[in-house]
């Protein structure tokens, strides 16, 4: 069975220890999910990148109301993919695709495939990792498991903002 690997928000805001919304270890996701790239090019269908792509004016941002500093807007460098991750993809020829999320200024998006998937993953093995493991990838992973049958975390590729609890939380509560 064909793999497609999810890359959850892998992008310099969350990856970098410079980036607006630092995810603890983000640096090291990119060096894990590219050995997964790596030793699953073979069977890897494509990988597909999430990425967080608000608006200036999102309603997730302190200076609207909300809980985070500004991160990942549109067309700015945080908000850009990991280069290593995509040049690695290129040299493999492992081929890849975008998910954008987070474009409605005034409702927060946490997870992509909240209104289903691709009816081409019903014969896929999905596989899901990325930034933050708590937030983004928690949601992103609850929606492919309300969509698809064979989803999988890829947990060496995870991060998370709070060390990993909601994440081990919610894996040993749900019954899949």
């Amino acid at each position: 069975m064909k793999k497609v690997l999810i890359v959850v928000d892998v992008q310099y805001d969350f990856a970098n220890p410079n980036g607006a919304l630092y995810v603890p270890g983000g640096e090291e996701v990119i060096h894990a999910i590219a050995q997964y790239i790596k030793d699953n090019q073979e069977d890897l269908d494509h990988v597909l990148f999430t990425l967080d792509w608000h608006p200036l004016n999102h309603c997730s941002f302190k200076p609207q109301g909300g809980l985070w500093p500004v991160h990942c807007v549109q067309h700015t460098h945080g908000a850009t993919l990991s280069e290593e991750l995509l040049n690695l993809c290129n040299e493999l020829g492992v081929a890849y695709r975008y998910c954008l999320k987070g474009q409605n200024p005034g409702r927060e998006e946490y997870g992509a495939f909240e209104n289903g998937v691709d009816s081409n993953f019903d014969n896929m093995e999905l596989v899901c990792c990325g930034l933050a493991g708590d937030y983004c990838v928690l949601e992103t992973f609850k929606n492919l498991c309300k969509h698809c049958k064979n989803v999988d975390l890829f947990m060496p590729g995870i991060r998370s903002i709070d060390g990993g609890a909601a994440l081990d939380n919610y894996l040993k509560s749900a019954t899949r």
